[in-house]
């Protein structure tokens, strides 16, 4: 006997996913209490595990059920809130119809303060410097074997010879 399937509420809504491979953009087209359809260019195969984010108040854990060429669904591992999902849709909607720019919070870049500058060119010259020590350990290496070949090889050569 067929299982009795959950509604499921249509939606539109830009979220973040993180897979394997890294962070990227879909959209959750319909949701339910235990799941979810997402659309979005590359979806993760089969049985891979997702992590889903929409600002900072929606994260979803789930596992993909099925993949098609650009859409998804996924079991949640947790209870979705459909009515904190769509009051959320339905508020930014009306500060939109109200003239309110909606700003996700990726939207903006982060401002670094001087002393974060600061430390991140610290840590990049580092970085340089022992790359630079590297290669001049290598060339050194790889001069030095050469100059070990060409002194050995003359006596090998008269070695050779005679034998």
């Amino acid at each position: 006997m067929l299982r009795q399937r959950e509604a499921r509420k249509p939606v539109v809504l830009p979220v973040r996913i993180r897979m394997d491979s890294g962070w990227h953009n879909a959209q959750i087209r319909n949701v339910s209490s235990r799941g979810l359809m997402l659309v979005m260019k590359d979806p993760p195969v089969k049985g891979s595990f997702i992590e889903i984010r929409r600002g900072t108040n929606i994260v979803i854990v789930g596992q993909v059920r099925w993949s098609g060429p650009d859409r998804c669904g996924i079991r949640s591992q947790d209870k979705i809130d459909v009515a904190f999902m769509t009051s959320k849709e339905a508020k930014e909607n009306q500060a939109r119809k109200a003239g309110h720019q909606v700003v996700e919070r990726r939207a903006t870049a982060r401002v670094l303060s001087p002393e974060e500058v600061a430390e991140r060119s610290r840590q990049k010259s580092q970085l340089m410097q022992r790359l630079f020590l590297i290669g001049g350990v290598v060339a050194a290496a790889l001069f030095l074997a050469s100059l070990l070949f060409d002194v050995l090889s003359v006596p090998l050569d008269a070695i050779t010879k005679h034998l």
